[in-house]
């Protein structure tokens, strides 16, 4: 029931502050302190209030709001970490609080398990969703032949002897 003459704070819960704010003065009431933390609700939305709503409004004594504020994002770029030994690399990302993705493993000159490639590059934000692709190198595959009796042969011969079995001649 309404007495007369006396008011009860207005529920603010969820308003934006400036409404929230527009609300408390229209009922009577004023605003005590502001203080704001981080959340996943919409920056400046009122998260709590302190008289609750519904209690007698006492005009000397304010309404506290705690106020939403956008989470602190800590921007982080992605390493260099092509040229390192795979090892060094997953351990440069992850000490960055950045996940390692695909690794790829092909053949290459470089020594093996060095990190040939990298994807998102050095350089780009870091996604703390998206880790970081890694194309790592190993050892080129090396392919053994028996090589044919080519001594006494005329050098075209022994050419084409080694030529007709893979084996390039240089």
């Amino acid at each position: 029931k309404e007495v007369p003459g006396v008011k009860k704070v207005p529920r603010v819960l969820g308003m934006p502050f400036e409404e929230a704010v527009a609300t408390l003065e229209s009922g009577g009431v004023g605003v005590g302190n502001v203080s704001s933390i981080s959340s996943r609700v919409s920056p400046g939305m009122v998260l709590f209030q302190s008289p609750k709503s519904g209690c007698i409004a006492n005009p000397v004594i304010p309404v506290d709001l705690v106020v939403s504020k956008a989470p602190k994002i800590e921007v982080k770029k992605v390493p260099r970490v092509m040229g390192l030994p795979f090892e060094g690399a997953v351990e440069t990302l992850t000490g960055k609080g950045i996940k390692v993705g695909k690794i790829s493993v092909i053949s290459s000159r470089a020594s093996p398990g060095m990190v040939l490639f990298q994807s998102p590059k050095s350089g780009c934000i870091a996604n703390p969703v998206i880790p970081v692709d890694l194309v790592v190198s190993k050892a080129p595959k090396i392919e053994v032949k028996k090589v044919p009796q080519v001594i006494g042969l005329p050098f075209e011969g022994a050419v084409e002897t080694l030529s007709g079995k893979g084996i390039k001649v240089g």
